[in-house]
C-alpha cells in the first residue's frame, strides 16, 4: 500500500488526516495501556507525581526541538522567496531597460507587454498563490513578450546585439519566473508572500517611471 495519495490532499484535508490519526493513536493507546500502567506503578513503590514529571520533561524537549526546526524551515522559506522574487523583478527590470536600444516601435511593444504581465502578475497570479494554486495567469501575458520578441527582425550590427542580450535576458525572466510559480508552492509563509506582492507593485511602479 502506498501514500502517495497524500500529495493530493489540501493542506486543510492534510491536516485533518493527520490530526484523526495521531489523536485516535493517543485516545486508543491510552485505553488500551491505561490498566496495565495502573496496576503497575501502584505495585511499585513509585511516586506517581515523579513519573508525571518525568514524562513532562520529555513531551517538553520534543516540542521545543520541533518548534525549533518549524522556525528554521520557516526562515529558509522565506529567504528562498525573496531570492526568487527578487530575481524575477530584477530580470524584468533589466529586460524592460535593455529593450530601450531596440527600434523605438518594437521597444514601445514590448515595454507595454511587461508593463501588462506585471500588473497580471500582481492582480491576477497574486491571488492564486494566496489561495494556494498554481500561479498561470500571467503566462498568455508572458508569452506575449516572447512572440513580440521573436517577430523583430534586426538588420544593424548595432540591433543583432541589442536583439541577442534581449533574447538572453528574457531566457534569465523565463527561468526565473519558472522558480518563483513552483516556490509558492512548497507552503510559503503568508509573510513571504507579502513580501513578493510588495516587490512586484515596487518594480511595476519603477517601470512606470522609467
Amino acid at each position: 500500500m502506498n501514500f502517495f495519495w497524500l500529495y493530493d490532499l489540501s493542506n486543510w484535508e492534510l491536516y485533518a488526516v493527520i490530526f484523526v490519526t495521531f489523536s485516535s493513536f493517543s485516545v486508543f493507546g491510552y485505553l488500551i495501556a491505561k490498566k496495565p500502567l495502573t496496576k503497575y506503578f501502584h505495585s511499585k513503590d513509585i511516586e506517581i507525581n515523579d513519573v508525571i514529571s518525568h514524562f513532562t520533561g520529555i513531551i517538553g524537549i520534543f516540542f521545543g526541538i520541533l518548534i525549533g526546526l518549524v522556525a528554521v524551515g520557516v526562515w529558509e522559506n522565506y529567504n528562498s522567496c525573496q531570492e526568487k522574487v527578487d530575481a524575477e523583478s530584477g530580470n524584468a527590470m533589466s529586460l524592460y531597460r535593455d529593450c530601450s536600444g531596440l527600434p523605438f516601435q518594437v521597444s514601445k511593444v514590448i515595454k507595454e507587454d511587461i508593463k501588462i504581465y506585471l500588473k497580471n502578475v500582481i492582480k491576477k497570479e497574486w491571488p492564486q498563490s494566496k489561495k494556494g494554486n498554481l500561479p498561470l495567469a500571467a503566462i498568455d501575458d508572458f508569452n506575449k513578450i516572447q512572440q513580440d520578441l521573436i517577430l523583430f527582425n534586426p538588420i544593424s550590427e548595432r540591433d543583432k546585439i541589442v536583439y541577442t542580450l534581449c533574447l538572453d535576458k528574457f531566457s534569465i525572466l523565463a527561468n526565473s519566473r519558472r522558480e518563483r510559480v513552483y516556490a509558492t508552492q512548497n507552503g510559503l509563509p503568508s509573510h513571504c508572500l507579502d513580501s513578493y506582492h510588495y516587490r512586484m507593485h515596487r518594480i511595476d511602479f519603477n517601470i512606470m517611471v522609467f
